[in-house]
């Protein structure tokens, strides 16, 4: 049996802080949260030009709110770095760090700051905030093993978000719900002695980018409506469903993900993953990004990293110093502070990766395919030998490639997930497709004018279609 990898994680938390001045000024309890008495760390990474801006400028506030909010929690003995840029090639991600992240969505009425603040705070005009963003520490991934759940890492995010979410009293407040903000995990392998970065191997790779596509639909169906890829929803601009690359829109042509676009034809795609025409890993990788992170697909556009799962750091950027991050970053989570969410998602994502590596380590082992494939995959790789190759990875997939929709429980076999996992996930799918969230139902992912809902090749998105558990009967609670 191969020996696993020994994979390393990391989160990104957006929230928004606010802070109430017009309470801030009128009571000399609170003078320790004023701006000119923020803790401030000799070792805080900060712009030396917008130190020499002026004490008004909105760019040097912005800074100054980040301390605000840091020194809430530094007061409470946390372990933080503050950083004024949210990227830097100084990055170790040896601590905790908090900076700034513009996508954070501020409450633009009185009743939409009352309704995030339970009626704490009422008065938008009085209050001050930002946008921000708690970055991990790289840390062990989390185990799902026959004993049970190894936390690993987890154990120290959940330590981190307790003090976060504790009431912070007075003029201050933190938020963060699935309209404003979001929550990123990364995924990638431990640096070396001297801090370069690591190569996930290939073959893993194409194996997660492959699953995480063929069941885009499914895993979609577990996540807030917010995070499904609709227009006038935060994720619009800021994560695209994966399957709109690949080169399979054009784009100079406006994006359809409904009858009228392409078809996903889970025999192409797979190809086109699944490629050995030259067989050499460094020319391999870049081609699979390439794939991955430009519409039109191989050597066209500028990748992007804007997708429900980045793949667009598994190379780094021409003059990227050694220590550039090579993780892969799932980006469809929903923002929140729940310990709960938070640690489901994690181990979730843990489970993806660790199918994805199951997949690339195990036998091939000859089984039918359709004979449209393999005629495609000879008419692809010309090379008989190259054809094997691809053969020997469809043959681990042998629902896949023939004409079905996938569901719930053939991704969570595939992940090997509990019974408890399962379950989680299963209510929290039956959740959002419920009459509570009625005003999604008949939205859409394609560009404007279009307004048909997009087509779906996942059990679950119809009625009465998520009433079977998605386990089998004879598995029992771990």
């Amino acid at each position: 049996m191969a020996t696993k990898l020994p994979i390393t994680f990391g989160v990104e938390i957006e929230f928004l802080f606010g802070i109430d001045n017009v309470q801030l000024a009128s009571n000399p309890a609170y003078d320790h949260l004023r701006e000119e008495n923020a803790i401030i760390h000799d070792d805080d990474q900060i712009d030396e030009i917008i130190l020499c801006m002026d004490v008004c400028d909105p760019a040097r506030k912005d800074i100054e709110r980040i301390f605000q909010a840091a020194s809430v929690f530094r007061r409470k003995g946390v372990d933080l770095l503050v950083r004024s840029e949210p990227k830097t090639d100084e990055e170790d991600f040896s601590r905790w760090a908090l900076t700034r992240e513009e996508m954070v969505r501020h409450p633009q009425s009185d009743l939409e700051l009352s309704a995030l603040t339970n009626g704490k705070f009422l008065r938008r005009n009085n209050c001050v905030f930002s946008g921000l963003e708690l970055v991990s520490p790289i840390l062990r991934l989390p185990e799902m093993t026959d004993t049970g759940l190894e936390l690993n890492g987890l154990a120290e995010v959940n330590k981190f978000l307790s003090h976060v979410t504790e009431e912070q009293g007075g003029p201050c407040f933190v938020n963060a719900v699935p309209e404003n903000s979001s929550v990123h995990v990364h995924i990638g392998v431990p640096p070396t002695a001297d801090g370069a970065s690591v190569d996930i191997p290939l073959d893993v790779l194409r194996h997660l980018a492959w699953i995480c596509l063929a069941f885009e639909d499914a895993i979609t169906l577990l996540h807030h409506p917010e995070r499904h890829g609709y227009r006038d929803t935060k994720i619009w601009t800021n994560a695209q469903p994966n399957r709109v690359f690949l080169g399979r829109n054009d784009p100079t042509h406006s994006l359809h993900a409904c009858a009228e676009g392409p078809a996903w034809v889970p025999q192409e795609e797979f190809i086109k993953i699944f490629n050995f025409e030259y067989c050499d890993d460094r020319i391999d990788r870049r081609l699979l990004k390439e794939l991955l992170c430009t519409r039109m697909g191989n050597l066209y556009g500028m990748p992007t990293g804007k997708t429900f799962v980045n793949f667009a750091n598994i190379v780094p950027l021409a003059g990227d110093p050694a220590e550039a991050k090579k993780t892969i970053e799932f980006r469809q989570h929903h923002g929140t502070l729940s310990v709960e969410d938070i640690d489901e998602w994690v181990l979730f994502v843990t489970a993806l990766v660790r199918a994805a590596e199951r997949k690339a380590n195990e036998a091939p082992c000859q089984r039918d395919l359709p004979a449209p494939f393999i005629q495609k995959v000879i008419e692809k790789q010309g090379d008989y030998s190259k054809q094997l190759l691809t053969f020997e990875q469809a043959w681990k997939y042998p629902g896949i490639l023939w004409d079905k929709q996938r569901s719930l429980k053939e991704l969570f076999d595939l992940m090997d997930l509990p019974v408890d996992r399962r379950r989680y996930w299963w209510d929290r799918a039956r959740r959002f497709r419920s009459a509570e969230f009625e005003l999604y139902r008949h939205k859409s992912t394609c560009d404007s004018p279009c307004s048909k809902s997009p087509i779906r090749d996942c059990v679950g998105w119809e009625d009465g279609e998520l009433a079977l558990p998605p386990w089998d009967i004879c598995m029992r609670d771990t």
